[in-house]
């Protein structure tokens, strides 16, 4: 899982596994072109994104690094002088949360990529677990030494403006990557969107 690597590589703790509800509200997501819708209850907090493009490590990257003024894509939300909407993608990927561990939820359909992340909601009958898939590495991942973004991140000082909005659901504005499901296309690419409740 991609975000889990950016996270602990930052040295903050991974989102602990993914949840059936959420893959299936993350899946609509992407089938309709927009940020996961939330569960009715049962969290504390959280946030959705979406992208519309070639593959999943696109998404990660404009999420992670495209997501500010003057990106490679258009981000509807961060104008080139620069706004409040810049980097929200981004906070939400490195999101603490609210207190206790994050879900997660992601969908994927046509080149439309969604993701959901909850914090206070149940992780029973998880069918990805970050626990299970660390067997798969050589050697557990953790925060990387030569990544200059780690120490802030892990640090005092957070990248990261959801924490403002704890406790709260709000949806971010689109940010456009590409085209919409179904859409016409261009040199404007898919919308993200942000939640946050989760950076």
């Amino acid at each position: 899982m991609l975000i889990d690597l950016e996270r602990v590589n930052r040295g903050l703790p991974a989102v602990i596994g993914l949840s059936p509800a959420l893959d299936q509200l993350a899946t609509h997501g992407a089938q309709v072109g927009d940020d996961p819708a939330f569960p009715s209850g049962g969290f504390q907090g959280g946030g959705g994104i979406w992208f519309g493009g070639d593959s999943t490590v696109a998404a990660d990257y404009v999420w992670m690094y495209d997501d500010g003024p003057r990106g490679l894509d258009i981000n509807e939300d961060c104008p080139a002088t620069g706004s409040s909407g810049c980097w929200l993608h981004r906070d939400i990927i490195l999101w603490k949360g609210t207190g206790g561990e994050l879900v997660g939820g992601g969908g994927a359909t046509d080149g439309s990529y969604a993701f959901e992340v909850l914090s206070g909601y149940s992780s029973a009958g998880l069918t990805f677990t970050w626990s299970h898939e660390l067997r798969y590495f050589a050697s557990r991942p953790g925060l990387d030494p030569l990544n200059p973004l780690a120490r802030k991140a892990s640090g005092g000082a957070q990248h990261h403006k959801a924490r403002k909005h704890d406790g709260h659901r709000r949806r971010g504005r689109h940010h456009t990557h590409g085209a919409k499901p179904g859409g016409k296309g261009g040199s404007a690419g898919p919308t993200d969107t942000i939640t946050i409740t989760f950076g």
